[in-house]
């Protein structure tokens, strides 16, 4: 998994009132022969804002791309979309 985020406004110190760009990249593949095949890529880029050091809010849309066998193409798909609240207690 490839994971990060990018702050936009004021320095990565001082998390008041700045937007942040939060992503992530997800490979699934099958390791061995198993029953079950999934094989799938997640994609999922975001927005989020810093109300300050303790309070965040992220909206994000991901991208689940897989099929069901190796021989098939990658025809299934589903969009995601998810929006989260962040309190940081420590």
């Amino acid at each position: 998994m490839l994971s990060g985020d990018i702050t936009w406004g004021n320095n990565n110190d001082n998390v008041i009132n700045s937007f942040f760009f939060p992503f992530h990249v997800e490979l699934f593949w099958n390791l061995d022969n198993a029953a079950g095949f999934n094989e799938v890529t997640r994609i999922t880029p975001g927005l989020g804002y810093y109300f300050n050091p303790e309070w965040s809010l992220e909206f994000s849309t991901s991208y689940h791309k897989r099929r069901f066998a190796e021989a098939d193409n990658f025809e299934t798909n589903d969009i995601v979309f998810r929006l989260r609240v962040y309190y940081d207690i420590f």
